[in-house]
């Protein structure tokens, strides 16, 4: 029987506190879900859906008591709480959360027999295409050489919850790639390379790239596929495939920084990205690159996402819209400050 959603039966969703979580559980709200449960281990930070309606649940993801009592009664269950972390000291860190944490809960939702449960993966969990063409849901991970702590724990989550729902929970995955735009305010690793460059913290760029989608289309996918997709289903939701040169470029057009014209060759960006996380080891600050990202950033993770197009009419704006939305909301929340006749003067209301 095929999934009939319901905006007025119980919807939980975990990650609500995050940048895509916030958005979705707005996008659910616009779309006229009216009973949404919002799980966050502290509730003060669901601060940033403020302006959406919803019952804060308190919630430790280890603690199976609390998230049996949280899944009674609710219809659907939407999975985004992640640990997005580039870099750590453990990485147990980050597969505690996403890979035990995830298994977990599709597990008791399992159980608690909910009509259907979206796990948030991302593109990450997707291998690289060997043709060179963007990778769609169809290519096996064979990302492991990158030794991305971070890229290993999405695959792993990927796979746990894939089991779960091979054995009868009727669910879907959905893997985005990276969204920019309003309201990251942690920031997320790809918000932060936006803010260092407006900082003018970057000294170089490197060939690579990356797949960029505005954070409220992504958002509003998640509602797409919540209600159309089949159940079993694998999902890219994707934006526009564009170089690391294109983003500066791109930045630079639209803010007035200066793009870095340094151009480092490859043989030399894994030496730097290892150099760099050694200081963050000695320090115990987060490093600018990490040499697991850049591995994934030159291959370049390039995805397609015309599955999803096609099947559940996702959209979505031009990456130069998408990057305007979040250079704009950067200088609007003081992370950076624009440079003297900056292009953005207009839209920010400055002389």
């Amino acid at each position: 029987m095929a999934f009939a959603p319901n905006p007025q039966a119980p919807l939980l969703v975990t990650g609500a506190t995050g940048f895509i979580g916030s958005h979705v559980a707005r996008a659910f709200h616009r779309a006229g879900y009216t009973d949404l449960r919002l799980l966050a281990r502290d509730p003060q930070g669901l601060s940033v859906v403020a302006d959406v309606p919803h019952t804060a649940i308190p919630e430790d993801l280890r603690d199976g008591a609390v998230l049996r009592a949280a899944l009674q009664g609710v219809h659907g269950v939407v999975h985004l709480a992640a640990d997005d972390r580039m870099w750590v000291k453990d990485p147990a860190e980050l597969n505690a959360v996403n890979v035990d944490a995830a298994r977990g809960l599709a597990e008791l939702a399992k159980d608690a027999g909910v009509a259907r449960f979206v796990h948030c993966s991302s593109v990450a969990a997707i291998g690289q295409n060997q043709s060179g063409w963007p990778a769609d849901e169809t290519v096996e991970w064979n990302l492991a050489w990158t030794k991305s702590a971070y890229t290993i724990s999405k695959h792993l989550g990927h796979q746990a919850v894939q089991g779960v729902i091979d054995a009868g929970l009727p669910g879907i995955i959905l893997c985005p790639s990276a969204p920019v735009g309003p309201g990251d305010v942690k920031p997320t690793p790809t918000g932060q390379m936006l803010v260092d460059f407006l900082n003018r913290r970057i000294p170089g760029w490197f060939e690579g790239g990356f797949d960029i989608v505005d954070v409220e289309d992504l958002a509003h996918g998640f509602v797409l596929a919540y209600e159309r997709a089949p159940d079993g289903a694998t999902y890219i939701l994707g934006g526009d495939n564009v170089t690391l040169q294109q983003i500066y470029l791109t930045m630079e057009e639209l803010s007035g920084v200066p793009a870095p014209r340094l151009k480092l060759p490859r043989w030399a960006v894994v030496p730097a990205a290892q150099a760099i996380e050694l200081m963050a080891r000695m320090t115990s600050q987060p490093p600018i690159l990490t040499t697991g990202g850049a591995r994934m950033v030159m291959l370049p993770p390039w995805y397609d996402d015309t599955r999803a197009r096609q099947e559940l009419g996702y959209t979505t704006r031009p990456f130069k819209a998408a990057m305007e939305r979040a250079i704009i909301d950067i200088y609007k929340r003081r992370l950076a400050t624009p440079p003297a006749n900056s292009p953005m003067a207009r839209l920010l209301g400055t002389p």
